[in-house]
């Protein structure tokens, strides 16, 4: 299960905290910046498009439901 936290202040970055349960409590924290590298990273070696064009056309209704499509779309929600 993916439980994501507000984004919060850290050294004055903003940063988005998410743990992920894997039976033990973990928790990974990236800044703005690295979040929007990783939906990058991930649209292009998924999806063969920039993380920019994943979000103009996510938003916009725009792509195919698909588990891949909802794994990056998730990323997305993070970023709020």
């Amino acid at each position: 299960m993916l439980d994501n936290a507000p984004i919060s202040h850290d050294s004055g970055k903003q940063v988005v905290r998410m743990s992920i349960e894997t039976g033990t409590t973990s928790a990974v924290q990236l800044s703005r910046e690295q979040l929007d590298a990783l939906i990058d990273r991930e649209a292009r070696g998924r999806l063969q498009m920039s993380g920019s064009e994943f979000k103009r056309k996510y938003k916009a209704g725009k792509l195919a439901d698909s588990p891949t499509v909802r794994d990056i779309a998730m990323l997305l929600k993070l970023a709020r």
